[in-house]
């Protein structure tokens, strides 16, 4: 074999190996926790680091309303209040373009499920809820001041374990990000978890 063929066939192997390797690896990524699957109950809280929006200050609550919607109607999971009692934690922030934001704000963590005479949803806050993380605390400010964000157009949805002080400590047990993966009462974000955990659920079935 010619020293130049050699060499194709080594590129062709090394190629060859390298896909199967990636394709192994994103299997594994993407594998859910048998804990996920067992779990009965969830908490969706918003970004803690999300910050408030200046021109659409309730942006990440509508989300997170969504997203209790969704997992509501799909009914494998009881929605609670608390984080530290849940099994899951569902941590939502919505996509943003850059723009400004505002300082030291932040809306409270869980809203109310009330129904307003309209038949409408109603968004009642819950007060100051405890941190869901050990991160470092920013410092009080006199007054809220406008700041500017960067910003990042794809809505997020992660997973964490609960039934520990801290669950945003804890690893991402999955992940889906994508554009406007937060909105309606379908969000997509929530489809792509149902899919995933029904996937899984079927796998343990003998």
């Amino acid at each position: 074999m010619s020293r130049q063929a050699l060499c194709i066939t080594m590129i062709f192997v090394l190629v060859t190996a390298a896909a199967v390797a990636d394709k192994s690896d994103k299997k594994e990524k993407n594998k859910l926790p048998s804990r996920v699957v067992s779990a009965q109950t969830v908490a969706v809280v918003v970004d803690p680091d999300a910050g408030v929006s200046a021109t659409d200050p309730h942006d990440n609550q509508h989300a997170l309303m969504q997203v209790e919607d969704a997992l509501q109607s799909w009914g494998r999971y009881m929605l609670i209040s608390n984080p530290q009692d849940a099994d899951l934690v569902i941590l939502v922030r919505k996509g943003r373009r850059a723009g400004p934001v505002i300082a030291g704000g932040r809306e409270p963590n869980q809203v109310g499920m009330e129904t307003g005479d309209n038949g409408g949803r109603v968004m009642i806050g819950h007060g100051t809820p405890p941190p869901l993380s050990q991160g470092p605390a920013q410092p009080p400010m006199d007054r809220p001041a406008v700041g500017m964000s960067t910003g990042n157009p794809d809505d997020l949805f992660e997973v964490f374990p609960g039934r520990v002080q801290y669950p945003l400590d804890g690893p991402v047990l999955w992940r889906y990000a994508g554009k406007n993966a937060l909105d309606g009462p379908n969000a997509k974000a929530v489809k792509e978890f149902r899919k995933a955990v029904e996937e899984a659920d079927e796998k343990k079935k003998p």
